[in-house]
């Protein structure tokens, strides 16, 4: 059986529809994910924070642990962002042509990508699957709220629908905490 990309009215893409597989509503692993961002924008901006990683390569105050502790916030904060729960992942995206549209994508099974840059499992929900993917498309209709609808690569990204996803799914505090983590955020 095979099916087709679909858009729904609201810029959600679900190639395949969801199957409910936590109706006991049993605590499962909330995990945001991490990859390089891709194509000629992933590696101008690869390229661009390069420089601070250069940087702490030459300042003699710096020990190994805090290069690797620049070195990989810079890392996850120049990545691709999804959250994924049991078998599916939530992730935004923008349209290929001119990456200024948002979409959100549900994916599931082989189209779960490989972190590359790391993953991180931030704690529990018991919410049902048809539930985590109500909160994901809230957190969509946030994102549609901001900057006019678009995509921006520094108010309204991955990371940005990354934090409104969990904030529905974990308390503030873990929220927040992980958050911090990124040295770009504000």
């Amino acid at each position: 059986m095979s099916f087709s990309a679909s858009s729904s009215f609201d810029g959600t893409v679900q190639e395949y529809p969801l199957r409910e597989t936590n109706g006991k509503r049993d605590p499962r692993t909330v995990i945001v994910k991490c990859r390089k961002l891709g194509g000629k924008r992933g590696k101008l901006i690869r390229a661009i924070h390069k420089i601070p990683k250069l940087a702490a390569l030459f300042d003699d105050d710096l020990s190994y642990d805090d290069y690797s502790e620049v070195s990989s916030g810079i890392d996850m904060s120049i990545s691709h962002w999804g959250v994924q729960v049991g078998d599916y992942l939530w992730e935004l995206h923008t349209d290929n042509k001119h990456a200024k549209t948002l979409t959100m994508q549900r994916l599931t099974g082989p189209q779960i990508w490989f972190a590359d840059v790391g993953t991180m499992e931030l704690g529990e929900t018991n919410l049902t699957d048809k539930a985590i993917d109500q909160a994901a498309k809230d957190a969509f209709s946030d994102m549609k709220c901001r900057s006019g609808g678009k995509y921006d690569e520094f108010e309204n990204n991955c990371q940005h629908f990354v934090e409104f996803h969990l904030r529905r799914l974990l308390d503030d505090e873990t929220v927040d905490g992980f958050m911090a983590l990124d040295p770009f955020r504000p």
